[in-house]
């Protein structure tokens, strides 16, 4: 059977404010520090499914679509700077996603739909955030979690979600190259 690795989620278009924190940092640690995530594939996603059957594709989309075509579109605040993994070893950069109803239920119904397909949904539960870039060979980690905790309570941007997208993902020795498989408005 023949597959592909996707995702779904939000598109986020990067506003000033961000950027300009996000360059600071691409300054401070450079690509062979840090693996950064190109500005223009930013996106929140609502559920990693991984390897998708090519055959199931079309379905999946047809089902989610279906699913949220009275969905409104709503806004969601970007904010604060974080990580994942040990304060000695971050293993990956984000700008953090303040929690709000619609973001839940938006993530509520794409677990569903994608369920009947026979994906399992992330146990750790949905932690929304944006990766900014994944630590490689960091020269100093303190360097790095001394930014971000300063950057902790900062309300980047407000983005609109207006489109959920199914995005193919490859993966390249450069990092992850993303494409639009289907858009589907909200």
């Amino acid at each position: 059977m023949e597959t592909i690795r996707t995702f779904i989620a939000i598109p986020i278009k990067v506003e000033e404010k961000l950027y300009t924190v996000w360059e600071n940092l691409r300054k401070q640690f450079d690509s062979k520090q840090v693996k950064w995530v190109n500005p223009d594939v930013l996106h929140l996603t609502l559920f990693f499914l991984g390897e998708t059957p090519i055959k199931s594709v079309g379905k999946l989309q047809n089902a989610l679509a279906n699913e949220v075509k009275s969905f409104n579109q709503f806004s969601i605040n970007l904010k604060g700077l974080g990580y994942f993994g040990q304060q000695t070893n971050p293993k990956v950069i984000w700008v953090g996603v303040e929690k709000n109803g619609a973001l839940e239920e938006l993530h509520r119904i794409t677990n569903e739909v994608v369920s009947a397909f026979g994906f399992t949904p992330d146990e750790r539960g949905f932690n929304p955030h944006i990766t900014l870039g994944r630590p490689k060979h960091l020269v100093s980690t303190s360097t790095l979690i001394d930014f971000l905790k300063s950057e902790n309570e900062t309300l980047f941007q407000q983005s609109n979600a207006n489109e959920i997208i199914h995005y193919k993902s490859e993966l390249t020795t450069t990092g992850a190259i993303y494409h639009s498989l289907y858009k589907t408005p909200l």
